[in-house]
């Protein structure tokens, strides 16, 4: 047996089960491993702006590669034998000969990749950075917003791109969509979105961006407004110093995983990822000298480094502040830094409450720290497909297919629903994820270019009431489908960890977990005889009561 643990490497079917069976086990390890690590280096305040001690398991490749370290392991417990492993680079195979040491095995260990070039990322991450922020401050110089808050106001962390307005300039909020409809007046004044920027790069993007910001009626705040020159230079400096304080390094399983610490970490270095986090927690700072007084802050809560900056600066520079973490979104339980730990609560690193759409996910989040604060607030994303009103369709033909923003798992997706049997009637549709480029996408995945398939800008909800079958593989829409009475198929990761978004909350009977594209076609000749789901058991209502609270403070 060939056991493929490269990060494009196809395992088995087995062997993609049973990590998936030990991965919550592995997770447990992976939390207490990190807390481990920042407690044995002595990280403090912004230190903790690494991705590698984040618990970000899309962001940070440690817990993935200890995952399957872990199914390595089981199969030698399990006497499966093994002729060969690939790995990577030198880092895994460094790794994977200690465990083998360990256990009196041998086995031929292959590196795929040499990693001569590892070594350059540091000055390709400097040389991006540079650029990067070189292109941040000069056009918030250029093209200043007009509207400045002043005296007392309520910030509301959101994302914006460039698609973010529509024609008529009117901020496209994906994030709390609703949000005024249940607002007085006096409230509405007071309201600013602290907008972080995604895919802004090119001047050309940046010019836009602004010149949108300026023109839109939406009260918004950035932070490049703010930040002058001396920030972007201590940024960069502190980007090559923070990586570089990890210099201990904790066992797993009594196995020394140093080597993939320090390849992760390295590659940290000057990366725009940290250099961003760290000018965020500094920009908290610049916004305390304006004289601004914040009354409440909701942050979109997935502690990420950006949240973990935001909830640094804002404890040092607002403290009397409220921040509520809002976690509005449907995701799998693998997101494991989603669930606060003790240790990032005693380093200032999480809000002062956490707010979860689900009642189901009240237990889960205090799963390391009994007594955080955990409440319930409206789910705002959702609020179309709860409110939604099925219009029966006596031709239920679509097969609808959300793509996950990374391109390795859209080819996953789409290799099995082209190769699964459906009948010529059915129309296969498409929705990119927003933050991916659809050229990029086409560019990155062959399988898009199919003639079969047909990309569609629609709304999900506009599109449930024709389709008799959801497809994908960590979209958080595959809650909106369950809502909207649409069954779901959840294309398994064979290339990892599958992060399954609603195995934690629905009930197994509305999803099937498909590894093979005859999976698929089980799934849609079950989804004929789907039943009608109680969408109020599952998510928060937006109503007033649930909306006050979430305003709160």
């Amino acid at each position: 047996m060939i056991l493929d643990l490269t990060s494009d490497g196809k395992l088995s079917i087995s062997q993609t089960k049973r990590m998936n069976e030990i991965e919550p086990l592995v997770r447990g390890e992976y939390d207490e491993y990190i807390g481990a690590l920042g407690e044995l280096n002595e990280l403090k305040h912004i230190d903790w702006l690494l991705e590698t001690s984040c618990r970000n398991t899309f962001a940070s490749k440690l817990h993935e590669r200890i995952c399957k370290l872990a199914l390595l392991q089981d199969l030698i417990d399990r006497n499966q034998y093994i002729d060969e492993v690939k790995v990577d680079d030198l880092y895994m195979k460094q790794v994977i000969m200690l465990l083998f040491l360990k256990n009196d095995y041998e086995c031929l260990i292959t590196v795929v990749s040499n990693g001569k070039l590892k070594y350059l990322i540091p000055l390709y991450n400097l040389i991006v950075t540079i650029y990067l922020c070189f292109n941040e401050w000069l056009w918030a110089k250029l093209i200043p917003t007009k509207k400045q808050p002043e005296g007392k106001i309520i910030a509301i962390e959101n994302f914006l791109f460039l698609s973010s307005f529509d024609k008529n300039l009117n901020m496209i909020d994906r994030n709390y969509p609703g949000f005024f409809d249940h607002c007085s007046d006096d409230i509405k004044k007071n309201i600013w979105f602290l907008s972080v920027l995604n895919g802004i790069k090119h001047p050309i993007d940046w010019y836009h961006i602004l010149r949108k910001i300026n023109l839109t009626d939406s009260q918004i705040l950035i932070k490049e407004n703010y930040l002058v020159l001396k920030d972007y230079f201590i940024a960069i400096y502190q980007s090559i110093v923070i990586p570089r304080k990890i210099r201990k390094y904790p066992k797993w399983r009594n196995i020394d995983i140093s080597s993939l610490i320090y390849d992760e970490v390295r590659d940290e270095i000057f990366s725009h990822s940290l250099v961003s986090s760290i000018l965020y927690y500094r920009f908290f700072r610049r916004l305390r000298d304006t004289g601004i007084e914040i009354d409440l802050l909701i942050d979109w809560h997935e502690n990420q480094t950006i949240d973990r900056a935001l909830n640094i600066g804002m404890k040092q520079y607002f403290p009397l502040t409220k921040v509520k973490g809002y976690q509005g979104f449907v995701v799998s339980d693998v997101y494991s830094s989603l669930t606060p730990t003790i240790y990032e609560r005693d380093n200032g690193l999480l809000p002062d409450e956490i707010l979860v759409i689900s009642n189901q996910l009240l237990e889960n989040r205090k799963k390391y720290c009994s007594d955080f604060n955990i409440s319930l607030a409206p789910a705002f994303r959702y609020m179309e497909a709860i409110n939604h009103k099925q219009i029966k369709s006596g031709t239920k033909k679509i097969i609808l297919v959300a793509l996950p923003m990374l391109h390795r798992e859209a080819r996953q997706v789409l290799d099995l629903v082209l190769s699964a049997k459906f009948n010529d009637a059915y129309r296969i549709l498409v929705k990119k994820h927003p933050t991916v480029i659809k050229q990029e996408l086409l560019d990155e995945v062959p399988q898009a270019r199919d003639s079969r398939l047909i990309f569609t800008e629609k709304k999900l909800t506009k599109l449930m009431d024709e389709s008799t079958l959801f497809i994908t593989m960590t979209s958080s829409a595959a809650i909106e489908a369950i809502l909207c009475e649409v069954y779901v198929a959840i294309i398994a990761n064979r290339r990892g960890i599958t992060a399954n978004p609603i195995g934690n909350i629905v009930d197994p009977n509305y999803w099937r977990l498909c590894y093979t594209p005859n999976c698929i076609d089980d799934a849609l000749n079950y989804s004929m005889n789907n039943s009608i789901l109680n969408a109020s058991s599952y998510l928060v209502p937006l109503e007033s009561e649930t909306f006050n609270e979430f305003l709160k403070f």
